[in-house]
């Protein structure tokens, strides 16, 4: 670990609350970890995807589902947490790397937030980006659908899939 990875890790980190970032919950191992975790009271609150990042999932997590299966499965899986006490908020995946257009940007998080309405009956009011990528036309975004970006110095966050190496409780 560098030194500013430990600077950063002892001062602005330790104490504050732990936040999962959810990529992986449609895989039954890392859920099985996440239940564990939201029942343990140890988790503050959970940043999580939606179907809208199915094709990042689909790739990164060799996920085999149809969407509507992907979409059902996460649905399910959340409103577990939420009958749990569990706060949800937004986590999208954003292609900053390969220049995403605003209306593309804007597509991406208002899919988000209306999925998560609909199926889940939430009005999110926070959001992080995936891989903290954001910029000047995702914050116009963020405004105009009065979302609030969280940034990383904000709290002390794992990703759901880091359980899979790890294989311990939170």
């Amino acid at each position: 670990m560098n030194i500013f990875r430990k600077i950063y890790k002892n001062l602005v980190v330790i104490g504050k609350p732990l936040v999962v970032h959810t990529e992986a919950l449609a895989i039954d191992s890392v859920w099985e970890m996440a239940k564990k975790a939201a029942l343990s009271g140890k988790v503050r609150k959970w940043y999580v995807m939606t179907p809208v990042n199915y094709d990042y999932s689909r790739v990164c997590l060799n996920l085999k589902l149809s969407k509507k299966r992907y979409s059902d499965l996460l649905k399910k899986r959340y409103l577990w947490l939420i009958n749990h006490k569990q706060k949800l908020e937004l986590h999208v995946h954003l292609n900053m790397i390969m220049n995403i257009s605003y209306n593309e940007q804007e597509k991406l998080i208002t899919e988000s937030v209306q999925w998560m309405k609909k199926e889940l009956n939430l009005n999110v009011k926070e959001f992080v980006p995936g891989w903290w990528m954001s910029n000047g036309d995702t914050l116009k975004i963020l405004k105009k659908l009065k979302l609030r970006l969280v940034k990383f110095v904000d709290y002390r966050y794992m990703h759901d899939y880091e359980w899979i190496s790890r294989q311990n409780s939170v």
